[in-house]
């Protein structure tokens, strides 16, 4: 967005990347699939939720 607004070029949005942030990036995007998939996430949601339930909101 700020390289269409022009208000830094591509360049210094590109030097800015470090490559341990976007390998880290990565990582999460993988094992956030791996978790949905495998039904993981699903899993750990309902008992979450379920332990939640019980307790009042103030």
């Amino acid at each position: 967005m700020l390289i269409l607004i022009r208000v830094i070029t591509a360049d210094e949005a590109y030097s800015g990347l470090r490559p341990d942030v976007l390998m880290l990036i990565a990582g999460m995007l993988v094992l956030g699939i791996a978790l949905r998939v495998s039904g993981v996430a699903d899993s750990a949601t309902a008992l979450l939720v379920g332990n939640l339930e019980q307790l009042s909101p103030c």
